[in-house]
């Protein structure tokens, strides 16, 4: 039997002491849908326009029981229960619940999947999440945020023989906007992006202001009133600047009305992004067409922005190139998360990204705020500057974002594996890489005579101009081979990996920039308060490979999948 978790019960008012019962197993699939539609987090994964969800070993759901007991009282209990995969069947999984034993006849049974649980006092009606969370620029944080919402309900289930199935029903709908920038110049501090309806055909069947869920009667819940649609659908841009052929994702799962037969009636709809706060500029475009819309589905968007118009497109219209490289070994990746892009390049066996990673979701506005347990994002110089002053700043532009070690992971634990595996703050399809990944580099290099001086020593003692970008960018130096030399011209980059000197935030001070690059592995050392990393350095051939305190800010570079 799996464990059950008692979250709460009500019985009148007082507490329910009866921790007797027996226990059932039952059978849980997802919606009756064909699998190119959105089940459940379970795991989600996106599939060209589709979003495929299944089930995922550790995946808990709510279940609540209200029964009239022996003595006729209204009894209320939740249990939190963990599910059982199907290995044939990704889609359907088991689960264990206890039916109390002074249920007098007959109970009632309600389900949840994902945000904030069932209602403890009523257990009929489900905790949505807060605003906020329905939002994110890319799927993967969607999935973490566990906003996605299932159902069931069972109702009039006889204690004597109470075997049965469920079906979990979808509570709300993906939506995916993608705006790609067609014009010349860099789209500037994007704060949001607005579906807005006409006013004419009616409101937007979608509740994401609502806070509960009546499983029992259908409908949304603000307070204890029932939800009004809505007028206008927001969706954060966290101050995004979106570079000329950048492309911007905003995604949200959303609360909605299910609607009869194809769904609800939608109206008429159209699409404005919004630039700065205040006095702010807004493109808008023109309307789409009213439709039906219903739940357990995934909507898409599609728009272009050329600095002053914004227009509708369709699906074809806008490619996110994802890094691979074409017959020159060079290629571009689109991150659709802040609508930056990046070269990239085939070193051997590895593809790496040409630049520093950019993405900052937030802004660390100190350098004397340090910390190797919370997550740190640093701009080099950037002390007391907000996220978007932070984004425009030329060192940002230049060196990208200096992060610390739990930033670099995310969340993630140590990994010494090839691949690491761990995504941490880079692109879906892209990762940290580990300390191995890193030897497998200078491996390359070495043995294909990247060294300076065109010898095999190394592999990572004469590597080091290959792999930078050189004067201007570095510091003048006149020691032999390195990157602040000018000498041995034909390697200089010649790995085309680009290193450029970003410094380092450290004992809570910038330091080392136009003198040193240091790059992040995913591997911990044997202190815990210390990673590893590779150092390049302005006079020295040679790169170095060495522990730093987590709490320092360094430069991500991303290898692909």
């Amino acid at each position: 039997m799996l464990t059950i978790l008692p979250v709460g019960c009500i019985h009148d008012g007082l507490p329910n002491n009866n921790e007797q019962g027996h226990t059932i197993t039952i059978t849980a699939l997802l919606t009756e849908e064909t699998q190119t539609r959105p089940n459940t987090r379970i795991a989600m994964e996106e599939k060209g326009l589709d979003i495929d969800l299944y089930w995922e070993d550790g995946d808990k759901i709510q279940l609540g029981i209200v029964y009239t007991d022996t003595q006729d009282r209204t009894i209320k209990t939740v249990q939190e229960v963990a599910v059982v995969v199907d290995t044939e069947n990704n889609r359907k999984a088991t689960f264990n619940i206890v039916i109390p034993n002074d249920v007098k006849e007959k109970f009632d049974l309600y389900g949840l999947y994902g945000g904030k649980g069932l209602n403890t006092e009523d257990p009929s009606r489900a905790n949505l999440p807060d605003t906020e969370d329905f939002f994110a620029h890319d799927l993967h944080t969607l999935y973490k945020k566990g906003v996605v919402m299932l159902y069931f309900e069972a109702l009039n289930i006889d204690k004597t023989t109470p075997k049965f199935g469920v079906n979990f029903q979808h509570m709300g709908s993906f939506f995916k906007i993608l705006v790609k920038n067609t014009g010349s110049a860099t789209i500037n501090n994007i704060t949001e992006a607005i579906l807005e309806q006409d006013g004419v055909t009616g409101q937007i069947a979608a509740y994401p202001l609502s806070n509960r869920f009546s499983i029992k009667d259908k409908y949304f819940l603000t307070g204890g009133a029932e939800s009004a649609k809505t007028t206008q659908i927001r969706f954060p841009a966290n101050n995004a600047y979106v570079v000329e052929n950048g492309v911007l994702a905003f995604w949200a799962w959303l609360p909605m009305a299910k609607g009869e037969g194809e769904g609800a009636d939608w109206p008429a709809l159209r699409l404005s992004i919004r630039n700065g706060t205040g006095s702010a500029t807004v493109t808008y475009t023109d309307y789409k067409a009213a439709r039906k819309a219903t739940t357990g589905k995934a909507y898409h968007l599609y728009a272009t922005h050329n600095g002053s118009a914004l227009a509708f497109v369709g699906p074809g219209v806008i490619e996110i190139p994802d890094g691979s490289v074409d017959g020159s070994g060079e290629g571009v990746l689109a991150d659709t998360r802040d609508g930056n892009l990046y070269a990239t390049v085939r070193i051997g066996t590895q593809t790496w990204m040409q630049e520093n990673l950019k993405y900052l979701p937030e802004i660390t506005l100190h350098s004397t705020d340090v910390s190797h347990t919370e997550s740190k994002y640093y701009v080099y110089g950037a002390n007391g500057l907000g996220l978007s002053s932070a984004k425009n700043s030329a060192n940002y532009k230049k060196y990208g974002v200096l992060y610390n070690w739990t930033a670099a992971m995310n969340g993630a634990a140590s990994s010494a594996a090839i691949p690491s595996s761990v995504q941490g703050p880079c692109p879906p399809g892209w990762h940290v890489p580990s300390r191995g990944e890193w030897d497998i580099l200078g491996e390359y290099l070495r043995s294909n005579r990247y060294t300076y001086d065109g010898t095999a020593y190394g592999p990572w003692s004469r590597i080091a101009k290959a792999l930078a970008t050189g004067r201007p960018d570095w510091a003048n130096s006149d020691v032999e081979g390195a990157p602040g030399n000018t000498d041995y011209s034909h390697k200089i980059n010649a790995s085309k990996f680009s290193a450029l000197p970003g410094g380092y935030m450290a004992s809570k001070n910038f330091d080392y920039l136009t003198t040193d690059a240091f790059f992040w592995s995913t591997e911990e050392h044997s202190t815990n308060t210390n990673a590893f990393r590779r150092r390049i350095e302005y006079n020295k051939p040679g790169v170095s490979t060495d522990e730093n305190a987590k709490t320092t800010g360094m430069s991500v570079r991303c290898i692909k999948d």
